[in-house]
C-alpha cells in the first residue's frame, strides 16, 4: 500500500493548527535545532491567543506557570548548532495522523483542530508519553474528560476558522465591488465618447453583482476594464488641454 503524503496529512490541519506548524518549524530553525519536535508545536499552540489546547489546559486544572516554565526548559534540553532543519520530528507527524483518525472517524470532522491532536496523543501510548516527558502537568489530562468536551472545545478552533472565513469573503465582496466601479466607469467614458461597442461589457456588470466572477477572474477583468477605461480618458484629457 502507498505512504500517506505529507502534504496531504498535513494539508488535513485547520488552519490554527496549520499556522502554529509553520511558526514552529520556524521556531526551530531560529533555536537551531535539527528537528522540529512536539515542544516547539506546543509552544507555538500556546503563544495564540486561544485553542482548543488552552481550554483543556484551564479546564484539566494545569498551572500554566509551571507549564511554561517545563516546556522551556525542555526547549534547552533538545541539541542546537544545526544551521538547517533535517525534518519533523516522527512524534510529530504521528500526532497529525492520530489526531485526523480520531477526528474524522470518531467526531466526523475534515479537519484536524487542536484539541483532536491532544485526544490522538493522549490515546497513543508513546506519543503520551513524549508528552508527559515535556512536563508532569500534561500528566493531570484525561482523555475521557476531553472526549466528553470534545464540543465545547472544537468551538474555539472553529471560531477562528469562522473568522476567518468571513475575513475571506469580505475580501472578495471588495474586490467585486472595484470591479463593478470599473465597469460603471467604463460605461460613462464609452458614451462620452461615441464608442458604444464598449457598452458591451456592461452584460456582465450582472454577472459581478451576483457574485458569479470568482476572485481571479475579477482581478483579471478589473485590472482590463481599468486600463481600457484610463485609454479612453487620456485622448479627452488632452483635447480639453489644447481646447484651454
Amino acid at each position: 500500500m502507498s505512504e500517506i503524503s505529507r502534504v496531504a496529512l498535513f494539508g488535513k490541519l485547520n488552519s490554527l493548527a496549520y499556522k502554529a506548524i509553520e511558526a514552529a518549524t520556524v521556531f526551530c530553525k531560529l533555536r537551531g535545532n535539527p528537528y522540529v519536535e512536539l515542544v516547539h508545536w506546543f509552544h507555538q499552540i500556546l503563544q495564540l491567543p486561544d485553542s482548543d489546547l488552552h481550554q483543556i489546559v484551564r479546564q484539566s486544572g494545569i498551572d500554566p506557570a509551571r507549564l511554561a516554565k517545563d516546556l522551556t526548559e525542555a526547549l534547552d534540553r533538545l541539541p542546537r548548532g544545526s544551521t538547517s532543519i533535517t525534518d519533523l520530528s516522527s512524534h510529530v507527524e504521528e500526532a497529525v495522523e492520530r489526531g485526523w483518525v480520531y477526528g474524522s472517524l470518531m467526531f466526523g470532522e475534515s479537519q484536524v483542530r487542536t484539541g483532536y491532536l491532544v485526544i490522538g496523543i493522549l490515546k497513543t501510548p508513546s506519543l503520551r508519553h513524549a508528552l508527559t516527558g515535556l512536563s508532569a502537568e500534561f500528566a493531570k489530562l484525561k482523555v475521557e474528560d476531553h472526549m466528553m468536551l470534545v464540543d465545547p472545545v472544537g468551538q474555539v478552533d472553529a471560531v477562528a476558522a469562522a473568522r476567518e472565513q468571513v475575513d475571506r469573503r469580505g475580501a472578495e465582496r471588495h474586490q467585486l465591488l472595484r470591479v463593478h466601479r470599473a465597469l460603471q466607469a467604463l460605461v460613462v467614458l464609452a458614451e462620452q465618447h461615441d464608442q458604444f461597442q464598449l457598452l458591451a461589457v456592461a452584460s456582465t456588470q450582472g454577472a459581478v453583482q451576483a457574485g458569479e466572477l470568482d476572485e481571479q477572474e475579477a482581478r483579471r477583468q478589473g485590472e482590463v476594464f481599468l486600463q481600457q477605461a484610463v485609454a479612453l480618458e487620456r485622448p479627452r484629457h488632452h483635447r480639453q488641454q489644447r481646447v484651454l
